[in-house]
């Protein structure tokens, strides 16, 4: 989980907000048979 929180992170101060990472997310979790 600490590589997660990294990249979370990271994507925060990017620019990245909130929605678009629940898109992300969303989109990873099909994608891997979650």
């Amino acid at each position: 989980m600490h590589s997660l929180k990294y990249h979370i992170t990271t994507a925060k101060k990017n620019g990245v907000t909130k929605d678009e990472m629940v898109e992300m997310l969303t989109q990873i979790a099909f994608y891997a048979g979650w």
